[in-house]
């Protein structure tokens, strides 16, 4: 009994330890692949539980062995000695048998799982997230702010982000790519009749407000045409960029560049100009070729941008940006406020 309650406590301690290193690896580098990660905590009832368990383990195998060894001439005495030992031999090959089949199962499951965590990494996102800093801004709670305020805080805090040490682009977004808080509308291809849907048309399309160096900063790729630039001005003819998905499932093969889209309810009686293609970025939960997105120039729909997030690619750890990032916000943007993460 004392061997047996030996081992659990320190098989039991053991796995305390497994159990804490892994989540530390977890909050670090899998953010977004477990579902409400913040809220797992290894505290008094997980540990309470865990030295129960092994308690009720040692006690189980560790006592009734004792216990049945300890008068082993009793059963030498016993004339039913013969079917007591039958007995107890098939309900001990029943516990190992259960073991073992057990052990196997959670085996198997644990290959299993290993093999889809290991997809999931491996997943091909078409962005770049190591190495950025993801400062989210609110615009929100400060209604006194004009849009062209906006505009103009964004434009001066790009330039106090990039000129911190070791910082290569900046970019705005108004939702990362893994975010599903974004808006969707309806793209098609003029022109939009009185009654009824147009010829071609994609529902259900996500948007995001982004900058001329959002795609830059996240590593997007530029497939075709160029990316925004600071001649698109809010007076200029609205343009739009789309992800290789929306562009294949709406021109189905045909040049999208230079072509003239709407945008339902957002932009219903005007025309946007396709200026570029990019690649499909997308959530790892979304499956291949179905995020199909468009993206405006934020400097041309500065009135949606109430919440951004500023991506800033350094060139080592951004958590060693925080200090001097924040620092900066508070500068620029007093009232606003912002949260730092990698």
């Amino acid at each position: 009994f004392s061997e047996s309650l030996l081992l659990a406590v320190l098989s039991g301690l053991v796995g305390v330890g497994l159990t804490l290193a892994t989540l530390k690896v977890l909050e670090s580098t899998g953010e977004g692949l477990v579902p409400r990660m913040g809220s797992v905590v290894v505290d008094a009832p997980v540990l309470g539980f865990s030295l129960g368990l092994a308690l009720l383990t040692s006690l189980f195998f560790g006592l009734l062995p004792a216990l049945r060894l300890s008068e082993p001439a009793t059963g030498l005495r016993s004339g039913s000695g013969g079917s007591t030992r039958k007995a107890g031999k098939l309900g001990w090959n029943v516990l190992v048998g259960g073991q073992v089949g057990l052990a196997v199962s959670l085996v198997v499951a644990s290959g299993l799982l290993l093999r889809s965590m290991g997809k999931i990494l491996s997943a091909e996102t078409n962005f770049r997230s190591e190495g950025v800093l993801a400062i989210g801004l609110d615009f929100s709670t400060d209604e006194a702010t004009t849009r062209w305020e906006r505009w103009a805080n964004l434009t001066e805090l790009k330039g106090e982000l990039e000129s911190l040490p070791g910082v290569g682009e900046v970019g705005f977004v108004s939702y990362l790519p893994h975010s599903r808080g974004m808006m969707t509308g309806t793209v098609f291809r003029p022109p939009l009749p009185v009654d009824g849907l147009p010829e071609h048309y994609v529902g259900d399309v996500g948007w995001r407000i982004v900058d001329e160096d959002y795609f830059r900063a996240m590593g997007i790729p530029l497939l075709r045409g160029r990316f925004f630039t600071r001649e698109d001005l809010p007076n200029s003819p609205p343009v739009i960029i789309l992800n290789e998905h929306l562009e294949r499932a709406l021109f189905s093969g045909e040049e999208a560049v230079g072509s003239p889209v709407g945008f339902d309810p957002f932009w219903r009686d005007t025309d946007l100009r396709v200026v570029g293609v990019v690649a499909g970025a997308r959530d790892w939960r979304v499956p291949e070729g179905e995020q199909l997105e468009a993206y405006v120039f934020v400097g041309q729909r500065a009135d949606y941008a109430r919440v951004m997030t500023a991506v800033v690619r350094s060139e080592g750890d951004p958590a060693d940006l925080f200090p001097s990032a924040r620092e900066r916000l508070r500068a620029v943007v007093p009232t606003v406020p912002g949260t730092l993460r990698t």
